[in-house]
Parts: structure tokens; sequence; C-alpha cells
């Protein structure tokens, strides 16, 4: 069974991306590439990782019209990435114009929708004119990416038995928000132990600072692994 842990690659620089890598193995996890460092680096970023024989999850929450939105996927799967992301409230068509970009290209990447950020709490919700409650607009943007046949989508692991239940076994849940129980919380407000995470259904766990801001980068992710 290949490992649930994708580890953030929160850096920005190329000497910061391979010093880290150099610090990973990429049988024991897979890694993320986020904004900051694929506006740092672009491409290369996706490149240097599949050098080092990590699979690369491409987290860039696509969210426009569906014809660029597909341009978009359609590029991020001729990089070769294993997963790739788009916001589920970019709609029906967005999301059924990426699943068919994807389909349609050589390299066929997993497919996952944002429902709503993790950061996100029911009072911003309502500032935004969404009255109905978080739960409610997480299932509600869920049911879009099924619908869409999206391969599954980023949650919360609090929301991860909810919507197993709702989504059945093959529907990937990727959860950040996970910290270990040794860890600190730093800026993370609701968090879930890796543990509690894949017990309540999580399929994949993004990890950041507990293993890229230790000492020994490799020697959390050991400890990660016993604390499973």
């Amino acid at each position: 069974m290949r490992s649930p842990v994708i580890v953030a690659l929160d850096v920005n620089s190329k000497p910061q991306l391979q010093a880290l890598l150099a610090h990973l193995d990429p049988m024991r996890c897979r890694v993320k590439i986020g904004k900051e460092l694929f506006t740092s680096l672009g491409p290369d970023a996706v490149d240097l990782c599949h050098a080092g024989g990590f699979e690369v999850f491409l987290d860039l929450k696509f969210h426009d019209i569906p014809n660029t939105c597909a341009g978009a996927v359609r590029a991020a799967a001729g990089l070769g990435v294993w997963m790739v992301n788009v916001h589920c409230s970019g709609g029906p068509q967005m999301l059924e114009a990426a699943r068919e970009a994807i389909d349609a290209s050589a390299h066929q990447p997993l497919l996952i929708g944002v429902t709503v950020l993790t950061s996100m709490q029911p009072v911003d919700l309502e500032r935004m004119g969404i009255h109905h409650s978080l739960d409610e607009q997480v299932d509600r943007m869920a049911a879009l990416a099924q619908a869409a046949s999206l391969d599954g989508v980023v949650c919360s692991a609090r929301e991860a038995a909810r919507l197993r239940a709702m989504h059945g076994d093959k529907f990937c849940l990727v959860t950040p928000g996970i910290r270990p129980l040794w860890a600190e919380s730093n800026d993370q407000a609701r968090i879930v132990s890796p543990n509690d995470a894949l017990n309540a259904g999580s399929t994949h766990l993004v990890i950041g600072r507990p293993i890229t801001q230790a000492a020994d980068p490799q020697a959390a992710l050991a400890r990660i692994f016993e604390e499973i």
C-alpha cells in the first residue's frame, strides 16, 4: 500500500527545494507543490520533484471560466503530475470541462475538487452571501464534484467520515490541517491527528511544517508512520 502522506513543499527557491527533497524518501511520501513554489520556479519545481522520484500533487486550485480551467488542467496533465485540483465553486460546467480535458490527455492525473477552504468559518460564508451551514456547503460542493466524475475532494478531516459515508470508498478525500500528536499546532485552528484522519476516512494526508521544519524531515516522517 502506498503511503498516504503528502508533504507540502512550502519553500520558494531552488536551493531550498533541493535541500528538502534530499531529506525525503519518495517511497514514503508524495509531495505537494502550491502557489508560492510554483509561482517562484514554475514547471521546474515539478521537474525537480520528478527527478527525485516523487509523485506530485499540483495544488493550484484552478477556478476560472470552463475553457480556461480546462486548458490549465490539460497543461498540468502535460507536466506528468499525479494529482491536480480545481475549485468546486467554479460550478458544474467548469468541473465537467476539467474532467473532459483530463480524460482527453495522454497522461491522466487524479482530478480533485476543493470544497471549502479549511481556513474558512461560518461567518465567512455569511459575509459571502451563503446562508446555509458550512457543513451543508461542503456537502453541496462534494456532490458537484462527484456528479462531474471528479476523483475526490479536498476537505477537512473533520468532514471525512460524513463524506466517506455519502460518496463511497473510491472517492478520494485529501485532508490538510493534519498535525501529529507531538507537533505544534502553529496557525491551524481545526487540526486532526494522522491516525484520527485515516480512521475517519481520509485517503491522503497533507502535512507540512511538522516535517519540513523538522531538524530531520525523514525522522519526522518516520515518527508519523509510528503514530499511524
